[in-house]
């Protein structure tokens, strides 16, 4: 079987949907199945047959100097999104092989211009058009309050659009499914790398506590920052460290990791420290050390990093919007917002080490057994036979999408240029 994977994402630096298509590219290779990747240009990708990059006039150099104009009338990232779905949908168009899968996965909006293409409906009759909805920026920037206009309804609306003209959409959790509106939608559990796992792992005398994540409302930060205030007081060796690059999604619109830092009590500061963006196998050193992750998401459709945490062997405490939560049997759970109870299960794991090491090793037997290679491919077969049994006949939202996007570039451009005159 070829399947096709389409992500402008495509490694662990680039979070859950980078991690995913490393993911399902090793999978392929331990399962016989031939995975192309369809993926942004990158300097530092290794190049290999199956990996196809396209690059699109935004990564120039050149284009810099456009981007403060093009933010000023809100088209920034309608533009930027739409140069690499209609990138996509070119390449799809010429593509000489007939793949059985093409899988968009959800960021970026990039699989619109091509799910609503007549002409490449019509080349690929019998091919299954998926949508990996791993967090569509539709659902994730519900929870931030962004307070900028970046053309949020207009990419918003192409992921819809993407949805609809899917014959089947993928999502890891029932928390993500609950959006999606579609009967063809399955729950997916997606790959993980079990060669992450420490099966004897030692407890840190060290009560440090970390949080992995882009720093957003979304991933609930700014509980977590009130929370540790009762940490801090109660256990005086407790300090906490924040990995993940910072957003301007603030609730004044500014940098988040600032607001963080200003929710944290002045004589606390010193016990807290933001690092930033790590490389992954750096970022692994440093959660391997702590005593502690926390994932205090208001929605998370899976977590990465908390499975990753697991199979390392740390106490994880997640909230109940955390999506990796449907596959174990007592994890720590806590209510979504509630600073509260999460001090208390802070300051209740760092008191029980050895108790809560004990429990993360049956969680990690828990993944271990629930996401082995062959049971998840073939949990996305049986999926693949979902979607062609309940397949319609394919009735495009728009007539020719790709001359639709060529158009609408083509105007923000006009409009571009009248701003400079």
């Amino acid at each position: 079987m070829h399947w096709m994977i389409v992500s402008a994402r495509h490694n662990y630096d680039q979070g859950g949907i980078g991690t995913y298509v490393q993911q399902m590219f090793r999978l392929s290779r331990s399962q016989n199945m031939r995975h192309t990747l369809v993926t942004r240009a990158q300097d530092s990708l290794t190049q290999h047959p199956d990996i196809v990059q396209l690059r699109t006039i935004d990564q120039n150099p050149d284009f810099a100097v456009r981007i403060a104009g093009l933010r000023r009338i809100n088209r920034i990232r309608p533009y930027r999104y739409g140069l690499w779905s209609l990138a996509v949908a070119q390449f799809i168009l010429d593509y000489e092989e007939i793949p059985d899968v093409i899988e968009f996965v959800d960021t970026q909006a990039e699989g619109f211009v091509s799910l609503a293409s007549d002409a490449i409906r019509e080349k690929y009759p019998n091919t299954l058009f998926l949508v990996h909805a791993h967090t569509p920026m539709f659902v994730g920037e519900q929870f931030d309050q962004n307070l900028s206009d970046f053309g949020q309804s207009i990419y918003h609306e192409w992921e819809c659009q993407a949805m609809r003209n899917a014959d089947g959409i993928l999502t890891p959790s029932s928390i993500m499914k609950q959006f999606i509106g579609s009967d063809q939608c399955a729950i997916c559990p997606p790959p993980l790398d079990l060669s992450l796992l420490e099966s004897k792992h030692t407890p840190t005398q060290e009560d440090t506590i970390c949080c992995v994540g882009t720093v957003q409302l979304r991933k609930g930060v700014d509980v977590w920052a009130r929370s540790l205030n009762g940490v801090f007081e109660r256990n005086s060796k407790a300090r906490a460290i924040l990995i993940g690059p910072d957003t301007m999604t603030s609730p004044s619109g500014e940098s988040m990791v600032q607001y963080v830092r200003s929710l944290i009590k002045p004589q606390y500061e010193s016990r807290f420290q933001w690092m930033g963006h790590l490389e992954h196998n750096e970022l692994m050193q440093i959660v391997s050390q702590a005593a502690l992750v926390v994932v205090p998401s208001r929605f998370e459709s899976f977590s990465y990093s908390a499975a990753e945490s697991v199979l390392r062997g740390i106490p994880t405490i997640m909230t109940d919007k955390v999506g990796l939560t449907e596959y174990l049997e007592d994890a720590l759970i806590i209510p979504a917002d509630d600073e509260s109870a999460f001090a208390e299960a802070q300051l209740r794991v760092l008191a029980n080490r050895n108790f809560e090491i004990k429990r993360t090793c049956n969680l990690q037997q828990q993944l271990v057994e629930q996401f082995e290679p062959t049971r998840i491919m073939q949990t996305r077969l049986n999926c693949l036979d979902l979607f062609r049994a309940g397949k319609k006949h394919y009735e495009p939202d728009l007539s020719d999408s790709i001359i639709m996007m060529q158009d609408y570039l083509k105007s923000i451009e006009a409009e571009e240029l009248n701003m400079i005159c």
